[in-house]
């Protein structure tokens, strides 16, 4: 019997990438495998009702054309329910796609879901909201809600927003507890990794896996001006965990007790915000089957 796909493309990903995708469905869809739907994302948040219903129709696959916010929508509305993730990455940061191997040209990643090879990888929650590939606390969750507003999108603008922040953010006090242990620090960030990539090719949890059972947390303080471009070369070639400025942890779950609440919190590079001022993190192993590279 043939497998039944439904294709969710954010035709606002990627500036216009949706017609590539069309194309590349249309010529590299194996036909004598899938049945195929499209259908496109209206406005934020739908990509999540399309999905749900899509698994509700017991639909075999649902593949995603977009950046991580759009999976982390698909996500939500698939997880549970045994029906496959696959990914078509035409985000600006791409972060889980580069993460995974899932090639960034968009024929290539078509013809990867030809393949139906799948695999159960793990899945992060802060209190009840999901995030897939990570989310964070303080800068990077401001730097979010500044990106979802901007006019202009890759990384470019993404530089550019936080070059134009960095030097006037204060960092923030947080209280943790993490495998049985208090921790007090005044941070730049906190990051809670599922995976090891923020997008763009940086990552600051390098060691970060999907299939671990476990979060890689990282708490990063502000450095000073000088060494910043060092921090970024660290950034960039995956080394940053190495820096004075960034303690790393492991864990299945821990406790933020104290933060301010007006702040969004980023999941998967969208902010959110949240109306408790205690945070619950935690790890749900092998929760969502997605279709990858072998």
């Amino acid at each position: 019997m043939k497998r039944r796909i439904l294709f969710i493309i954010n035709p606002k990903s990627g500036q216009g990438r949706h017609r590539t995708v069309e194309r590349a469905i249309k010529t590299h869809l194996d036909r004598e495998l899938f049945d195929h739907e499209i259908a496109y994302t209206q406005y934020k948040g739908h990509g999540e009702k399309l999905a749900l219903e899509a698994a509700d129709r017991k639909l075999d696959v649902v593949a995603i054309a977009g950046g991580d916010g759009s999976i982390n929508e698909v996500a939500r509305g698939i997880y549970g329910s045994g029906t496959l993730l696959a990914v078509i990455p035409t985000g600006s940061g791409n972060g889980l796609a580069r993460h995974l191997g899932i090639p960034l040209r968009v024929k290539n990643a078509v013809q990867l879901i030809n393949e139906l090879s799948a695999e159960n990888i793990d899945t992060g929650f802060i209190n009840s909201e999901l995030f897939v590939s990570i989310a964070g606390l303080g800068f990077d969750a401001m730097i979010a809600e500044k990106f979802e507003n901007a006019s202009q999108r890759g990384f470019m603008a993404y530089f550019r927003l936080v070059a134009a922040a960095f030097y006037n953010y204060k960092p923030q006090k947080y209280t943790l507890e993490i495998n049985n242990e208090e921790i007090k620090r005044k941070a730049l960030l906190i990051n809670f990794a599922n995976s090891g990539q923020f997008g763009y090719n940086t990552g600051i949890t390098p060691h970060a896996s999907v299939t671990d059972s476990m979060l890689d947390v990282s708490i990063m303080q502000k450095p000073s001006l000088l060494v910043t471009p060092l921090l970024l070369h660290l950034l960039y070639f995956h080394r940053i965990d190495q820096s004075q400025y960034v303690e790393s942890y492991r864990a299945k779950e821990m406790v933020i007790t104290k933060r301010k609440k007006k702040h969004p919190v980023n999941i998967d590079g969208e902010p959110r915000y949240f109306e408790e001022k205690q945070l619950h993190v935690e790890v749900k192993p092998a929760s969502l089957p997605l279709i990858g590279p072998k």
